[in-house]
């Protein structure tokens, strides 16, 4: 069975990792950036490329809807220096806001965007997200978790819920 997977940031550092590795094993994947001139990169990388603004609603609800995944992986990221300029280590605060703002407001569009895809009945609704510890001296890969706190964080904030 192919799943249809949608990466958030597949051009980042591990979403160009993620994505082949993705589609060597046979899923079907549609990927973001949020630049143009990135989706001849997602297409050398064997995934459909759209241009999504992670903190746009609007953006994200399309992007979701046209792919009808089965999964969502978020990979959002801002830690170019094209998004948070150079980094400066004396003002950390600056250089990952938009991040951080991707991992907050970015996630709900996410949610928001998946909790008004239908579910089909061969298909099972997932998020996943990358756990924020997961660097390694070693040089491995990091892990992929399921996020569960993202359904409970829904849960505690909102009427809605996501399954």
């Amino acid at each position: 069975m192919v799943v249809r997977v949608f990466v958030a940031g597949g051009t980042g550092v591990i979403g160009r990792q993620l994505v082949p590795q993705m589609v060597a094993r046979g899923h079907q994947l549609t990927a973001t950036t949020t630049s143009a001139a990135k989706l001849g990169l997602l297409k050398q990388l064997g995934a459909d490329g759209v241009v999504m603004d992670g903190l746009n609603a609007v953006s994200v609800g399309e992007a979701v809807a046209a792919a009808r995944p089965d999964a969502i992986v978020n990979q959002m990221t801002a830690l170019s220096v094209a998004h948070a300029g150079q980094p400066n280590l004396r003002r950390p605060d600056r250089f990952f806001a938009t991040t951080n703002r991707l991992r907050s407001e970015g996630t709900d569009h996410l949610l928001a965007a998946a909790e008004r895809r239908p579910a089909y009945p061969m298909s099972s609704r997932r998020a996943l997200a990358p756990s924020t510890a997961s660097a390694r001296v070693d040089g491995s890969r990091p892990r992929m978790t399921r996020c569960r706190w993202w359904r409970e964080r829904r849960r505690s904030t909102t009427s809605r819920t996501w399954s």
